[in-house]
């Protein structure tokens, strides 16, 4: 579209380094991203990928940290290095991965988050479970915002009696987990099948965390039935990497489906039209219901 190939010639001038990089730019196209303007560049140069931070999610977001994590990540081979990272606006140009269309098996993504958490350099930043989840614990965030529909307000409020009840039941905490280097957001659209093989995408929330987070969270945002999960968590032993107690990773799998619950939630509090937030997060606090009465059920 017109205004795509306008924004994306907005950023080679405003970036002088990206518009030397790709040359003159011929036609642009949106690429998915929720949270992000993900632009597809055809130019002279060759097919290149360059995201621009909305406003939002600018504000959230210390790209210093992110560029640092991301290049260790890529020193261990599970990403690329850009070809240009602004740390200031958080703008990133990539050159476009040739992609296989086929979802990556589970033992292939075990072995690439095995290779990450067992990295000797330290993330910056730390991923704080319980810091995630106490912004839900009232609704108010959502009640604020005018003219909030009726179906958002019912999803805020259940959220945070889910929220109360997971902090009651497990004490959530995590503090004496090992912490290691974690990409913190392992859903579907940053895994890519390349034709150089799996990598990562999306640095943006990578921090240390407790190495249990990327496992649930990969489960639960691929939505892995038993074998695949079984298959995933083997493959990410077999590298070396700790196997989590299964009462760890149910419990983090809780965690995950209520802060992605929120997540989705604020963006409909936020206005954010690209994506259907409401059935996002009705089922991840269906996930979380189930998740709650299996753990329930253990004690």
């Amino acid at each position: 579209m017109k205004r795509f190939l306008e924004m994306a010639q907005e950023v080679s001038l405003e970036h002088a380094d990206v518009g030397h990089i790709v040359g003159k730019v011929n036609s642009a196209r949106r690429l998915s991203g929720l949270t992000n303007l993900v632009l597809q560049l055809d130019a002279d140069n060759g097919i290149f990928v360059v995201r621009i931070p909305t406003t939002t999610t600018g504000k959230q977001i210390d790209r210093e940290a992110e560029y640092f994590n991301l290049s260790c990540a890529a020193k261990l081979g599970v990403c690329e290095m850009p070809l240009y990272f602004d740390t200031g606006t958080g703008v990133m140009l990539n050159r476009a991965y040739a992609l296989i269309d086929k979802r990556p098996a589970p033992e292939q993504l075990g072995e690439i988050v095995g290779c990450l958490h067992q990295g000797k350099k330290a993330f910056k930043g730390t991923l704080e479970v319980r810091s995630l989840l106490e912004p839900y614990l009232t609704s108010a965030f959502a009640r604020s915002v005018p003219d909030m529909p009726a179906q958002s307000l019912a999803l805020a409020d259940d959220l945070a009696r889910q929220v109360e009840q997971a902090l009651q039941m497990l004490h959530l905490s995590f503090e004496g987990s090992m912490m290691v280097p974690s990409h913190c957001d392992l859903s579907p659209g940053n895994i890519l099948m390349t034709q150089g093989g799996l990598r990562l995408i999306d640095f943006e929330y990578s921090a240390m965390a407790p190495a249990v987070w990327d496992l649930a969270y990969a489960i639960q945002e691929n939505a892995m039935d038993v074998v695949s999960e079984e298959a995933f968590v083997n493959a990410y032993s077999a590298c070396g990497a700790l196997s989590p107690a299964a009462d760890d990773l149910g419990a983090m799998k809780l965690c995950c489906d209520l802060v992605s619950a929120g997540w989705a939630v604020q963006q409909l509090s936020d206005g954010n039209a690209f994506g259907d937030f409401t059935s996002f997060a009705r089922k991840r606090l269906e996930s979380a219901s189930r998740q709650f009465a299996t753990l329930s059920a253990r004690q």
